[in-house]
């Protein structure tokens, strides 16, 4: 783009996600802001709002995920079309139809990947068992032949990335943190309660019923409290966990914006991900490991592979089976007893995220991604 030229806009989509999701306004929206580029975002929200640098279009709730499916995808391509913008960024595998109807209209678009989808399906609970493998191959076809339309494919991370490798440009983009919001040296921790959190989607695949079980095997730690903060998924699931033992030590916040989580981890002990032993789960990136460690906090994290790699690698936390709510337990109980043990992971894991795991090396590679698609015509 020559000198001097304004830089274009950007128009981000989503029916799925909130409209201040960490990855798409934090980390993507921001970044393209600072970089000069106008930018607005499509999502389901009451009301329009301009947050700094970014404009957020509002599309109504969807009431169910019937009428996600059938109407708030045509909503939000509609108001995303009214943007006249001059490149499209979606970011749910049930935009990719829109994705497809933006390219006849010679938009350029650019898919971000955050999960391996099939694996995702066929994790689905509320589709019929025998229906799974058939959707999930469906879906796998129709993803790939899509995505070579595009003009862009940005994967959360490099195991997704492999799935794409007949795209044209397919750039991993890892949703590591931003140092920013991170203060471990501004600890306000209380030394009487010794508190865990977790932060995300509260769901059983998750691991949520383990930690929440893991504390009533804790009964006998003085002022050990669990903290939650995110949604139940499915709603009807928050019943099931308050009938557990251990759920009397335990505080639920529900959604919590991300400024607000971002501080709490300065109040707190430990950060758990105990995320199931799902095969979609076993080679993501959860943003939530490495926000804690970002925030000075020793976690306590699944003995996935790839994750004890990263945990034990850096000496910054304990690997446990997270199908195991004494193991969790023990692992909590062990880091209790050892508070120069957690101030010397909780460094380290600073220092990685400093090292090798920020958000500011991955913008330049989302920056890149854009420059690359608007330098073709």
């Amino acid at each position: 783009m020559p000198p001097g030229t304004s830089k274009p806009h950007v128009c981000i989509l989503t029916s799925i996600h909130q409209p201040f999701d960490v990855r798409i306004f934090h980390k993507e929206a921001r970044s393209l802001a600072e970089a000069g580029y106008r930018v607005s975002i499509v999502a389901p929200k009451e009301g329009n709002e301009t947050r700094g640098k970014v404009s957020i279009r509002a599309v109504p709730y969807p009431r169910n995920r019937l009428e996600r499916l059938l109407m708030t995808s045509w909503r939000v391509l509609w108001s995303g079309l009214t943007e006249r913008a001059d490149i499209y960024h979606f970011h749910d595998p049930e935009l990719v139809g829109m994705g497809i109807l933006l390219k006849m209209f010679g938009k350029k678009v650019i898919y971000d990947v955050h999960e391996d989808v099939p694996k995702t399906i066929l994790g689905k609970e509320y589709l019929p068992t025998w229906t799974r493998e058939l959707v999930a191959l469906f879906a796998d076809g129709f993803e790939k032949a899509a995505a070579r339309m595009f003009d862009a494919i940005i994967p959360a991370t490099d195991d997704i990335a492999a799935k794409f490798s007949s795209c044209q440009r397919v750039v991993t983009v890892k949703n590591f943190p931003t140092l920013l919001t991170s203060n471990p040296s501004g600890r306000t921790r209380c030394s009487d309660r010794f508190r865990s959190i977790y932060v995300g989607v509260l769901s059983e695949a998750r691991g949520i019923g383990k930690i929440v079980e893991a504390l009533g095997h804790l009964q006998d730690l003085t002022g050990a409290e669990l903290i939650l903060c995110g949604d139940f998924s499915p709603a009807p699931y928050e019943a099931e966990v308050r009938q557990l033992p251990g759920f009397e030590k335990t505080d639920c916040l529900g959604y919590v914006e991300h400024w607000k989580a971002q501080a709490l981890l300065n109040e707190v002990d430990i950060g758990l991900v105990c995320i199931q032993p799902v095969d979609q789960y076993l080679t993501a990136l959860p943003t939530k490991l490495f926000e804690y460690m970002a925030a000075g906090l020793p976690v306590v994290a699944s003995n996935f592979p790839l994750w004890r790699e990263i945990v034990e690698g850096n000496f910054c936390g304990l690997c446990v089976d997270p199908t195991d709510p004494r193991g969790i337990a023990n692992a909590i109980r062990y880091l209790h007893d050892r508070p120069d043990l957690r101030r010397e992971m909780g460094l380290n894991g600073r220092q990685a995220v400093v090292e090798k795991y920020n958000w500011q090396a991955e913008s330049q590679s989302l920056i890149a991604v854009y420059e690359s698609v608007l330098s073709e015509n």
